[in-house]
């Protein structure tokens, strides 16, 4: 692994990993919809939820991912 940044601060997570990370999100909110929508018959918020976070920073992860690529 690379050392960290000279400042100390930890560095952000590349947008590969952002976009993994959002479709991990996307894949728990459509099975978090599907499992309570099954056994209780209506609509989950968490699941709206987190279909939503995935969505929105899913979106900008590929945005980063296409500046990056560009340089």
């Amino acid at each position: 692994m690379s050392p960290p940044p000279p400042t100390g601060r930890p560095r952000p997570p590349s947008p590969q990993r952002r976009l993994a990370l959002a479709a991990g999100a996307l894949a728990a909110g459509l099975v978090a919809l599907v499992v309570v929508a099954a056994s209780a018959g209506r609509v989950s918020v968490a699941g709206v939820v987190l279909v939503g976070a995935g969505l929105v920073s899913g979106g900008s992860a590929v945005t980063d991912l296409r500046r990056s690529r560009r340089r």
